[in-house]
């Protein structure tokens, strides 16, 4: 299936934890949630548009970077959870308090006051990747 990406904008207080929770569906009319069990999700904060100048990157554990290799995030503070189960279809992204402060880029904190992203998800058994959501991010606080 193709998915055809949305375009939102999100909010980042300074020094709060970000934290957002969305549902994938399968069907246009949302009933039906999307299973997530074998996929992997990205979400690259960028400066602007195909930027080589990356801010923060939020990933499933598994994920591939754009280079083909694995992601490592769990030191950064920055996360996406794929829900699995009983409850299909759910995508959480969070960023912890201490990246969301003001601070130096090199220490994983936020010096900007708005940024691009894009959210892939990956179906780790195909390669498939589909492009789900893009759009701005502001920093609210800075």
């Amino acid at each position: 299936m193709t998915v055809i990406p949305a375009k939102h904008t999100f909010t980042i207080w300074q020094g709060a934890t970000f934290y957002e929770a969305l549902t994938l569906y399968e069907t246009m009319d949302q009933t039906q949630p999307r299973n997530l069990t074998g996929f992997t999700a990205t979400m690259i904060i960028r400066d602007k548009p195909n930027s080589d100048n990356i801010y923060l990157t939020l990933a499933s554990p598994g994920a591939l970077a754009p280079d083909g290799t694995t992601i490592v995030t769990s030191n950064q503070g920055c996360s996406i959870t794929l829900q699995e189960g009983n409850v299909t279809g759910l995508i959480k992204l969070r960023i912890d308090a201490k990246n969301t402060e003001l601070g130096p880029k090199s220490a994983n904190k936020i010096d900007w006051k708005s940024a691009v992203y894009d959210l892939t998800l990956r179906e780790t058994s195909t390669g498939k990747t589909d492009a789900l959501l893009y759009g701005g991010i502001k920093v609210n606080g800075v």
